[in-house]
């Protein structure tokens, strides 16, 4: 995967193992496991959905991204993804990021390096879901 960051770095990554992957994963599920998810959605049955950001949606975010970011087992699991890659052209090693204008790169690395290794894990999630009938009792107008 190539991309070019908001800064004009150019990163390139490439998927990790299976087994690295499957870390990955894990570490991941099991620090989202136990997040309460709530997006603030209002409607009724055969109505369009309308998220509203509100506290809830704002706090399931935050709790998200922070327990992403400081979990010590994800970020262990991530790094042998990350040094496969290159920015710029120099391999990455953790030493890269005290240079301060790369610093500010290194949460967009990390999040496109998380999405690139665990996107092809879930792209059949879907057939896990596809037969739960959604419950209008639990949405409220």
């Amino acid at each position: 995967m190539e991309k070019v960051l908001e800064s004009g770095a150019l990163l390139n990554l490439s998927i990790c193992s299976f087994a690295e992957g499957n870390r990955l994963m894990k570490a991941v599920a099991k620090e989202i496991k136990n997040t309460q998810i709530s997006l603030g959605a209002k409607g009724q049955m055969g109505d369009f959905l309308k998220l509203q950001v509100g506290d809830d949606a704002l706090n399931t975010i935050k709790n998200l991204v922070t327990g992403l970011l400081a979990s010590d087992e994800i970020e262990a699991a991530l790094w042998p993804c990350i040094e496969r890659g290159t920015y710029d052209g120099v391999h990455i090693k953790k030493d890269i990021f005290e240079d301060e204008k790369v610093r500010a790169d290194y949460i967009p690395i990390l999040k496109e390096a998380l999405v690139y290794n665990l996107s092809p894990f879930f792209k059949s999630l879907k057939s896990l879901v596809k037969d739960i009938p959604l419950v209008s009792t639990s949405i409220q107008k």
